[in-house]
């Protein structure tokens, strides 16, 4: 090749490539990320709503109906509409207050889980 011919070798466009292959790789990792964390995030904003709903219910429960006996748990699949999550209420006592906890639990690779406190005095 004389120093007046313009153009790329093979050598140079190989290079080329393999570089923007790697970008392009890293680029579809960060992406694939991006919607495991969105997809996750939707999962937890579920759980926190569907443990709100039940500390609803029992807020609006006679203080003297609120126990472990009248809120057992609810197992996979009996949580309506939201068959991959269950739910599982704990009421301890101390005195006149009780303390009231609702979690929510799900599986992907592995179990996740949102919690929810209260306090109820007569």
């Amino acid at each position: 090749m004389t120093g007046k011919e313009k153009g790329f070798t093979l050598v140079e466009v190989l290079i080329a490539v393999m570089v923007l292959a790697i970008a392009f790789l890293s680029m579809y990792q960060m992406q694939a990320m991006a919607v495991r964390g969105n997809e996750t995030a939707n999962q937890v904003t579920i759980a926190t709503m569907l443990a709100q709903d039940k500390m609803e219910e029992i807020r609006n429960t006679n203080y003297d109906d609120v126990t472990n006996l009248n809120f057992p748990a609810e197992n996979y699949g009996m949580v309506p509409n939201f068959p991959q999550f269950r739910r599982e209420v704990a009421v301890t006592e101390n005195g006149r207050v009780k303390t009231v906890r609702v979690t929510v639990l799900w599986k992907v690779v592995r179990t996740f889980r949102v919690s929810v406190d209260t306090l109820l005095t007569q």
